[in-house]
C-alpha cells in the first residue's frame, strides 16, 4: 500500500503569513486515533448547529438554527472562477477547521418566467452534497457514526473534485451542519484561485468564550486580486477578523480593481498629506524669517500654537505592503 502523498506546496503573496506547516503521514504516528480522540473530546460539550447561506444579488443572509440573524449588504457584485474547493481549511496548514460536519449542502438556483413576462431567481429543491463528494487525500478525516472529524491538523481536509463543483450564480445557499471545538478558528468550505490567495466564495467559523462569528468571504467583481467580507456575530463573540490575508476594504470597490492599484492610489493620497504638511512647515519658516526694518521695535505677535493642531499621520509603505488608514 503506498504511503498518502504529501500537500502541494502553496506560494503565498504575502509576507506576513505563515508558512504551510509540513503534513504527517498518519503512518508516522504510532496511533492516529490520538488525533481523533482528542477532537472528539473538545467538541464534546459543543450542540450541533445548522448554517444556512444565502446570497441573492448583493443581500447576503445568515440563519443559525432557522433563526434570521439578519442581511448584510455586498460591497459589490459577486464573481465566481475557476479554482479549488476544500472542507475544513482554506490550504494545507492555513486555518483548519477543528470539530465535526455532518452535511454540506449547496442549492444552486434558476431562473423562473411570471406571467408579466418578467423573471426572477429561485432556488433549486435539489442539492449537491459536497461533504459526501469530498475526497480525503491525505487521510486526515475520520468518520464517526454519520459524521466527519476534522482534527484541526495540516492534513485534515477534503477536495472536492471538480467534476461536481457547483455553478455560484448571483443567487445559492449553503447549508452546514456542524459541531465546532471551543477555540475553533477555520473555514468549514472554502473556494480559492490556485494559490489559495484569493477567496471566491467561503464560510468561516470563529469561536471564543463569548460567542461565535460567522464570515462569508467573496471575490467581487471589482476585484481581481483578493476578496471581500461580511460577518454575523452570535452571543458576545469577542474577537478579530479571522483570516485578515488579502481583504479588500473601502467604501467604493470599483476603485479596487486589484491590489496594485488599491496601493498605488494610497500612496498618492498620502503623498497628498505629506505636501500639505510641508507647505504648512515652509510657511511658517519664511514668516519667522522677516526681519522689520527702519530699527522699529517688532511688535510681537500671539503666537500660534501648531501642536494643538493635529497633523495627518503619514506611513510609509512599499511596493508589496499595504498602507492602512483611518476609514480604509
Amino acid at each position: 500500500q503506498q504511503p498518502p502523498q504529501q500537500p502541494p506546496e502553496f506560494v503565498q503573496q504575502f509576507p506576513e503569513a505563515e508558512e504551510p506547516e509540513v503534513c504527517v503521514r498518519p503512518a508516522d504516528i504510532p496511533s492516529s486515533r490520538f488525533l481523533v480522540v482528542a477532537a472528539l473530546s473538545r467538541c464534546d460539550e459543543e450542540a450541533w448547529i445548522d448554517i444556512e447561506l444565502e446570497v441573492n444579488g448583493l443581500d447576503c443572509e445568515f440563519r443559525v438554527d432557522g433563526k434570521d440573524l439578519g442581511i448584510q449588504r455586498l460591497a459589490g457584485e459577486f464573481w465566481d472562477g475557476e479554482g479549488t474547493i476544500r472542507i475544513g481549511q482554506r490550504a494545507p496548514g492555513r486555518f483548519a477547521f477543528d470539530g465535526m460536519m455532518k452535511d454540506i449542502r449547496f442549492f444552486e438556483s434558476h431562473d423562473e418566467e411570471l406571467r408579466n413576462g418578467q423573471t426572477r431567481s429561485v432556488l433549486n429543491k435539489d442539492y449537491t452534497d459536497l461533504l459526501v463528494n469530498g475526497e480525503d487525500v491525505y487521510d486526515g478525516v475520520a468518520r464517526e457514526d454519520d459524521a466527519y472529524v476534522f482534527t484541526g491538523s495540516t492534513c485534515s481536509f477534503l477536495e472536492v473534485p471538480e467534476s461536481v463543483h457547483p455553478n455560484a450564480r448571483q443567487h445559492f445557499k449553503i447549508f452546514a451542519r456542524v459541531r465546532a471545538a471551543s477555540e475553533c478558528k477555520g473555514y468549514i468550505i472554502a473556494k480559492t484561485d490556485a494559490t489559495a490567495t484569493t477567496r471566491y466564495w467561503a464560510l468561516g467559523l470563529m469561536k471564543s468564550p463569548k460567542g461565535t462569528s460567522l464570515q462569508f468571504y467573496y471575490r467581487s467583481k471589482f476585484s481581481d486580486i483578493g476578496h471581500c467580507l461580511v460577518s454575523v456575530n452570535i452571543g458576545r463573540f469577542s474577537g478579530d477578523m479571522m483570516d485578515p490575508e488579502y481583504v479588500v476594504t473601502g467604501a467604493n470597490p470599483e476603485e479596487m480593481r486589484d491590489t496594485k492599484a488599491y496601493r498605488a492610489q494610497l500612496r498618492e493620497e498620502a503623498m497628498r498629506q505629506v505636501g500639505t504638511v510641508i507647505s504648512v512647515r515652509e510657511g511658517v519658516r519664511r514668516r519667522s524669517s522677516i526681519k522689520p526694518s527702519g530699527g522699529a521695535k517688532p511688535t510681537r505677535r500671539p503666537s500660534r500654537k501648531l501642536s494643538s493642531r493635529k497633523l495627518p499621520t503619514v506611513l510609509q509603505v512599499s511596493d508589496d505592503s499595504y498602507l492602512q488608514t483611518d476609514g480604509v
